[in-house]
């Protein structure tokens, strides 16, 4: 009784994957079919969805909303443009957010408030800065300390 469960569960499920595979298929080579899958429907209206209409202006006049976004592009492109610093040496003020491991050949570049305190506890460790052995034993505030890790701006340039 059991096997015969479990027979028509596993054959139901080959079943219906090949079905997936079938229609996958069947949509993938017919690009009418894509076009239809495409197509949402917008406020009772069939046609390009808000994104499409934003990012594709091959219509001759721009909406106020395809306005306000090519004008942020604009902008978050002449800022990079701006403050992005190209040809230049790096100094040690550009280095000090990547801690060095030497023991494992390991950089880390860590990034606050993206758990860079949990990653430091347990580099603390793996160096063996600190007394501690286990990363949740070591107090917060001691991550942050400068000298319980070395980072790369204490290092030469060679």
């Amino acid at each position: 009784m059991r096997k015969s469960r479990m027979y028509r569960m596993v054959l139901a499920t080959c079943l219906g994957s090949l079905l997936l595979v079938i229609f996958y298929f069947q949509s993938s080579l017919n690009p009418a079919a894509e076009d239809r899958i495409l197509r949402i429907s917008w406020h009772g209206k069939f046609g390009r969805s808000p994104l499409q209409t934003l990012y594709k202006g091959d219509q001759l006049e721009q909406s106020s909303l395809q306005a306000i976004h090519q004008h942020r592009r604009e902008l978050l492109n002449s800022m990079c443009h701006r403050y992005t610093r190209k040809r230049r040496l790096l100094t040690p003020d550009d280095l000090w957010h990547l801690v060095v491991d030497d023991v494992h050949e390991m950089l880390y570049c860590y990034v606050p408030k993206v758990a860079c305190t949990n990653w430091k506890k347990v580099l603390m460790v793996l160096t063996g800065k600190g007394k501690y052995q286990d990363p949740l034993e070591i107090p917060a505030h001691e991550a942050h300390v400068p000298a319980n890790l070395r980072t790369l701006s204490e290092y030469s340039t060679p």
